[in-house]
C-alpha cells in the first residue's frame, strides 16, 4: 500500500488494524501499535493473494505495560497521559481496569495541528518566509533555524502519514531498552 492519505487525512488502509490482526502488536493508550518487545515500530502493508500462514492477534496486549498499570493504580495516569494530558491541553486520556486498557481518548485534531508546525505545512511556511527575505543573511537564518531543521527531519522520517508529536512514545516503557539513547 502506498503511504499517505486520501480525503480528510484518512489513510488508504488502516495499517494499524492490519498489524494488530496479523499479531504484530496491539494498540496503545497513545494510539500507535506497540510490539510487545520492541515497542513502536513503523509498519507497511502489502496487498497480495499469496496464501501466507495466518498469525493470530496477540493474546496479551503490549499496552499497558506493568509500570503503567502500577502508575495508574497509584496516580490515575500513565507515562503517556502524564506527558500529554487531554484535560490540560494535551491529546491523550483513557482508563485502565484490572490491568487492561478499557478506554482510550485521543484528540487527533489537536495533536495533528501541533505536528503540522513541523511537517509539510510548516515546511511551506518556512520556505515562503525564506524566499521573501531580500537579505541573504536573514534568508540563511530561516533556512538554518532549528524550526526549519525539525521540519525537514519530520518530513524525511514521517512519509506522508505523520499525525503525532511522539512525546507519548518517547516516554513509553514498552521497548524502551531497544531505543537508541541520545
Amino acid at each position: 500500500m502506498p503511504p499517505g492519505v486520501r480525503r480528510g487525512n484518512r489513510p488508504f488502509l488502516s495499517v494499524a488494524l492490519a498489524a494488530e490482526l496479523a499479531g504484530c502488536g496491539s494498540r496503545s493508550l497513545a494510539g500507535p501499535v506497540l510490539h510487545p518487545e520492541y515497542g513502536l515500530l513503523f509498519y507497511s502493508a502489502i496487498v497480495t493473494t499469496y496464501p501466507f500462514p495466518v498469525t493470530p492477534p496477540l493474546g496479551e496486549p503490549a499496552c499497558p505495560a506493568p509500570a503503567c498499570v502500577e502508575m495508574w493504580e497509584a496516580e490515575g495516569a500513565t507515562l503517556c497521559t502524564r506527558v500529554c494530558p487531554l484535560g490540560d491541553g494535551g491529546c491523550l486520556d483513557g482508563r485502565i481496569e484490572n490491568g487492561r486498557l478499557v478506554e482510550r481518548r485521543y484528540d487527533a485534531a489537536r495533536c495533528t495541528s501541533r505536528v503540522y508546525t513541523h511537517w509539510i505545512p510548516g515546511f511551506q511556511k518556512g520556505l515562503e518566509l525564506a524566499l521573501d527575505q531580500e537579505d541573504p543573511e536573514a534568508r540563511k537564518m530561516v533556512l538554518y533555524s532549528s524550526h526549519f531543521t525539525k521540519t525537514l527531519w519530520s518530513m524525511t522520517y514521517a512519509a506522508q502519514s505523520q499525525g503525532q508529536c511522539w512525546e507519548c512514545m518517547r516516554v513509553c516503557p514498552v521497548g524502551a531498552e531497544h531505543r537508541a539513547k541520545a
